[in-house]
């Protein structure tokens, strides 16, 4: 499952540490260590980022299903994000 680009641009806005962080952990498949080291910085802030990310999209997608989005169920996208 790909996040709608909708959700990328919104949060690219916010801050593209973040976005840079998701799209390696997501779509690269880095660990959070190879992640930190890839952004340089450390571990603890890739995991703080990694949280706040997972957070914030899960509240987009919520967001973007209550509008009719159709986003599929939780359980089908959201391990990949564990």
């Amino acid at each position: 499952m790909v996040p709608d680009s909708r959700v990328v641009i919104r949060e690219t806005r916010q801050d593209a540490r973040k976005t840079e962080l998701v799209q390696l952990r997501y779509f690269a498949g880095l660990t959070i260590e190879e992640t930190a080291e890839a952004l340089g910085i450390s571990t603890g802030t890739a995991k703080r980022d990694w949280a706040h990310a997972r957070a914030w999209l899960h509240r987009e997608i919520r967001a973007m299903r209550a509008e009719g989005a159709g986003w599929p169920a939780p359980q089908y996208f959201w391990p990949a994000f564990r």
